[in-house]
C-alpha cells in the first residue's frame, strides 16, 4: 500500500452535505445569530432569543449586560467584514474569507470576545453535524459515499485494516469531525471492526472534542458538548505556536481534497516549498487561472474533477 497523506478542507464536508458551510457562509451564520434581544418572558437560564447566545450564556456565565457588550463588539466587526467581502467578491473577486483570521486580528488581546467567537463557531459547526445526522437518518440526503470508497478501493487492492493504519494518514483543516465519523462507519462495515475514532485522522487546528469525548450524535446544546466546545480550537493567532506541523516527505503521495489552498496554510503550516520527494496532487473543479497559479507556484499537480471526489480518489489513491 502506498504511504499516503490525504489533506481535507471545508469543501470535503460541503461536498458530502450542503449544510456544512464555506468560510463566508459560516461568517454569515454567526453574524445572523449574534443578537442580544431578550425574551419577553423571564427565563434566567436562557434569556436570549438566539439559541447560540443562550448557549454562550450557559458556558461563560457572564452577567447579561456584560455579554451584550461582547456581542456588540463581535457583531460590529463581523458584519463589516462580511459586507466588505460581499462587495469585492461580486466585483473583483476576493480571497476566501477567514473568520478566525478576522477574530485574531481584531480581538487577539480581548480574551472574552475571542472566546465568545470560538464558542459561536463551535456551536454552529456542531450544529451542522447535528443537521447531517438528522437529515441522513430521515431522508438519506447525503453524498457521503466517496468516504467509504476510499476504504473500498484500498480493500480491493488487498489492504488490511492494519495496512491502512500504518500507511494512511488524514490531516483535517476542519474543526468538525464528519470525515472521521464516516470513516469509522465505513471501516466497521468493510472490516467488521468496532472503532469509534481513528488514530490516523488528525486535526491541524483542533476540534471540539474527540468522537469518544463528544459522540457525533450528541447535540450542540448538550452538557457533554458544553464541557469541551471551544477550548480546543486554534485560531490563526495561535497557529504560529503549533509544533505539530507535518513533514510531507514522510509520504509518497499527498492528496488535497476540498482544500482552499490558502497561501498561509501552504507556505507556513505545510511548508510546502520544502517538500523534496512527496508527490503532491490537488483536486480542483476546473483548472482556471487561480489553480494554474497554485500548480506553478507550489508544484502541486492539479486534477480537474468537478465535484466528483470519487473520480479523483479512484484515479489518484
Amino acid at each position: 500500500m502506498t504511504k499516503t497523506l490525504i489533506i481535507i478542507g471545508a469543501g470535503s464536508s460541503k461536498n458530502i452535505h450542503k449544510s456544512f458551510p464555506t468560510g463566508i457562509e459560516l461568517a454569515h451564520f454567526i453574524d445572523v445569530h449574534l443578537i442580544s434581544t431578550k425574551k419577553t418572558t423571564n427565563e434566567p437560564i436562557c434569556p436570549y432569543i438566539s439559541p447560540m447566545i443562550n448557549e454562550a450564556f450557559r458556558v461563560f456565565k457572564y452577567n447579561v449586560n456584560y455579554l451584550d457588550v461582547l456581542i456588540d463588539k463581535l457583531k460590529i466587526e463581523l458584519w463589516a467584514y462580511t459586507r466588505k467581502y460581499d462587495y469585492y467578491s461580486y466585483r473583483t473577486g476576493a480571497d476566501p474569507i477567514s473568520i478566525d483570521e478576522l477574530i485574531s486580528s481584531k480581538f487577539g488581546c480581548d480574551t472574552d470576545v475571542y472566546n465568545l467567537a470560538k464558542q459561536c463557531l463551535a456551536y454552529h459547526l456542531k450544529g451542522q453535524e447535528d443537521s447531517y445526522f438528522d437529515t441522513v437518518n430521515e431522508t438519506l440526503n447525503s453524498n457521503d459515499l466517496w468516504v467509504e470508497n476510499i476504504y473500498t478501493i484500498l480493500k480491493s487492492r488487498g489492504a488490511t485494516f492494519n495496512d491502512i493504519k500504518n500507511n494512511l494518514s488524514v490531516l483535517s483543516f476542519n474543526y468538525e469531525r464528519l470525515f472521521e465519523y464516516l470513516s469509522c462507519k465505513a471501516i466497521n462495515k468493510l472490516y467488521n471492526e468496532n472503532v469509534t475514532e481513528l488514530p490516523f485522522v488528525n486535526y491541524m487546528y483542533g476540534n471540539f472534542g474527540s468522537l469518544k469525548e463528544v459522540p457525533f450524535e450528541k447535540r450542540n446544546d448538550s452538557e457533554i458538548f458544553r464541557k469541551y466546545c471551544y477550548e480546543k480550537l486554534n485560531f490563526i493567532g495561535e497557529r504560529q505556536k503549533l509544533n505539530n506541523k507535518p513533514n510531507l516527505d514522510n509520504y509518497e503521495k499527498v492528496l488535497f481534497i476540498g482544500f482552499g489552498y490558502d497561501k498561509d496554510n501552504l507556505t507556513d503550516t505545510l511548508t510546502i516549498k520544502n517538500v523534496k520527494t512527496a508527490q503532491l496532487i490537488g483536486m480542483c473543479r476546473e483548472l482556471d487561472q487561480f489553480y494554474s497559479k497554485i500548480e506553478s507556484d507550489y508544484k502541486i499537480k492539479m486534477v480537474e474533477s468537478g465535484y466528483k471526489i470519487y473520480d479523483f480518489i479512484n484515479g489518484q489513491l
